[in-house]
């Protein structure tokens, strides 16, 4: 009897490294909602991550053939990423107006533009490199519960998509870097603008963003339980750390904000 198909488990996307992305997402998303000034800054941190992310698994696939559903995988959380960051950058309560946050922008950009080209690498040699891994022709991506073929349809409109929006974080990258060199630092406006009326549209923002980012993490967990994958050891590397300080930081100024907030109360 032929023994049941198993991919053995990467610790790129363990548990710990899951939950920590999805911490760090809702409270980007809480910030935005509660409209501290500090936001931008703040994105800087899921900025980070995404590039930790990404650069680890490039790594990864170089030196131990890192298994390609494990690199959608992280394709998935770094969108996450990069979504609440861009969310955050072009909030209408946190609209741009020094020099640091259009440095922000251009690290988002970036970090997009990265993730765009590494997803293209993916879709485009999946076709012919999956099928030399471990349980190739038993991987699956799912659209919500959906199961689909990634060799198939799915893999060119992929390609389609991501071949579309590339020129959006270039061109936002080139925008960002012309900002940085020619805003005025003298400049008192502190560029935050915040009334009943943005109060309206940005709850109308959230109610676009949110089912976005609930697709996301839910497509990106459905990845990893529907597929024969085996138990994912929970290791403690480099990457893990970088990961977890990035989130450790976040964490901590939004504690440092909330109390700071409660104390001017007082």
């Amino acid at each position: 009897m032929e023994s049941e198909c198993t991919i053995q488990g990467a610790d790129i996307v363990s548990p710990k490294i899951r939950i920590a992305i999805y911490v760090q997402t809702s409270l980007i998303i809480l910030k935005i909602f509660s409209n501290q000034k500090e936001i931008i800054k703040f994105a800087l941190f899921a900025v980070g991550t995404s590039f930790a992310l990404i650069i680890s698994a490039i790594l990864q696939y170089h030196n131990n053939k890192l298994h390609y559903i494990f690199q959608i995988e992280v394709t998935y959380l770094a969108s996450l990423l990069i979504l609440v960051s861009y969310y955050a950058l072009i909030s209408l309560s946190t609209i741009p107006k020094k020099r640091i946050y259009s440095i922000i922008g251009l690290l988002c950009s970036l970090a997009s533009l990265l993730m765009i080209c590494y997803s293209i690498w993916i879709w485009t040699t999946i076709k012919w490199k999956l099928s030399e891994q471990e349980c190739g022709d038993k991987v699956k991506v799912f659209w919500l519960t959906i199961p689909l073929n990634p060799t198939g349809w799915v893999r060119v409109f992929a390609l389609i998509s991501l071949g579309s929006n590339v020129l959006i974080p270039f061109v936002t990258s080139i925008v960002f870097a012309i900002l940085i060199f020619t805003w005025d630092d003298d400049d008192d406006d502190d560029g935050y603008y915040y009334d009943g009326d943005l109060k309206i549209a940005m709850a109308c923002e959230l109610c676009y963003a949110l089912p976005i980012i609930a697709m996301t993490i839910a497509s990106s967990e459905i990845l990893i339980h529907k597929n024969p994958i085996s138990e994912i050891p929970i290791n403690w590397g480099v990457k893990e750390i970088v990961i977890l300080i990035m989130v450790g930081g976040d964490v901590a100024t939004t504690i440092l904000t909330i109390v700071n907030q409660c104390l001017h109360l007082y």
